[in-house]
């Protein structure tokens, strides 16, 4: 049997079928393109949610961890990352030149080779001038105060002699101590610095006096030894500070309080701050709008009002980001590089936050030291995640709530 004549009818109803086909076709996958983007959406906003839960679990017990050291924990505190050298430079530093009696507190030392560049310490004997005033214990590497009165510290290799700067160091009688403020209600995961005004015996008050601080309650908050206190869980606990012929007579109570909701617009200070995945995916908490960033902006970023609100922004349209995120190159928000992108943007945010939330340092850091000390902190952070959420990146299984 012949098939009908080919005759401009047929040809005009071949076309429309072709062109109603065709449009069909792409109706229909545009229907599930915003079908697999809403899920998608939804997705990432859902992975996002459990690893921020995550984060603030971690965040606590690392700065548990961080917050729990104090002068004396740990032995020489010498790196083994450092490169070997000759040394033709020692350094010395100590937190405070001021001290009360009876205390212990750690000086830091660094060695330089003859081209600036920090090494390894090599064997080395500390100094005091009066060890009556002061010495330092050189099994827990951390200078013991004795008695009233001035001495002068210093560091010298056991081979060739190099002698490091000599600091002085004055132990101060101390005849009454004032915390202020009094009380303190501080947001859960903030910090709050609280000092110690000491009046001595010539009658001079500061609050430049090292002392030892304790807390009541530790699993409440925590208290450095310059007198900063960051707040671990809900409650109450006091905090005082002293040395061992005098000490504060009236504490500071401390409160902690849940930290302010997020999008108040004032949460400086008063939490761990939210993570949130830039484009269509996380709404701004305040203005319940989307949030977007261009390419050419940081992985990992946040506007002024951001950093106000505690609030840090994986930036969804960042390079690697919509590699990642694009199912036609063999990725998509499923595939395990876009959970390793999105778990490696949250260590970037820990890092950060575990640095400017760490007990307060007041020996500065050169540019190399700061990428140093960042490298560490982010290669203990990596461990960890890879450890806690290893079926997360291998499966996608979410860590639990």
């Amino acid at each position: 049997m012949n098939g009908p004549a080919v005759s401009p009818l047929t040809r005009a109803v071949e076309k429309f079928i072709s062109h109603e086909i065709q449009s069909y076709a792409k109706e229909f996958e545009a229907r599930e393109r915003r079908k697999y983007d809403q899920e998608e959406k939804s997705a990432i906003s859902k992975i996002n949610e459990a690893l921020d839960r995550w984060k603030n679990r971690f965040l606590n017990e690392l700065m548990h961890g961080l917050w729990g050291e104090r002068a004396g924990d740990n032995g020489r505190g010498t790196s083994t990352n450092l490169p070997a050298g000759k040394p033709a430079k020692l350094e010395l530093t100590l937190t405070h030149q001021r001290a009360g009696v009876g205390v212990a507190f750690r000086p830091t030392l660094k060695f330089f080779d003859s081209s600036g560049r920090r090494i390894r310490a090599t064997p080395f004997k500390w100094v005091s001038e009066d060890t009556n005033v002061a010495m330092i214990d050189e099994e827990l590497n951390v200078v013991n105060t004795f008695a009233f009165g001035q001495t002068r510290i210093y560091a010298e290799t056991l081979k060739g002699k190099l002698k490091s700067n000599t600091v002085p160091l004055e132990v101060v009688q101390i005849r009454e101590i004032r915390i202020s403020p009094n009380e303190v209600q501080m947001g859960l995961a903030s910090r709050q610095k609280i000092d110690a005004i000491c009046r001595l015996a010539d009658g001079q008050d500061t609050n430049a006096i090292y002392l030892v601080w304790t807390e009541s309650n530790p699993t409440v908050a925590r208290v450095s030894s310059s007198g900063l206190v960051f707040g671990f869980a809900l409650g109450k606990t006091e905090v005082i500070a002293g040395d061992d012929r005098c000490i504060a007579k009236t504490p500071s109570l401390i409160e902690v309080v849940p930290a302010t909701p997020k999008g108040s617009g004032e949460q400086r200070g008063r939490g761990y701050p939210t993570v949130l995945v830039s484009g269509e995916i996380d709404r701004d908490p305040q203005t319940e709008e989307y949030v977007n960033f261009s390419r050419e902006d940081p992985p990992v970023t946040q506007r002024p009002q951001d950093a106000d609100r505690n609030i840090w922004w994986i930036n969804s349209a960042a390079p690697l980001a919509r590699l990642y995120l694009d199912l036609t190159k063999g990725y998509g928000y499923q595939s395990p590089a876009w959970r390793m992108y999105h778990l490696e943007r949250y260590v970037d945010v820990i890092v950060q936050i575990a640095l400017i939330h760490a007990p307060e340092q007041k020996e500065p850091l050169s540019a190399d030291e700061w990428i140093v000390k960042r490298g560490y902190r982010e290669a203990e952070i990596q461990a960890a995640a890879a450890s806690d959420l290893r079926e997360f990146i291998a499966t996608g299984e979410l860590p639990p709530e």
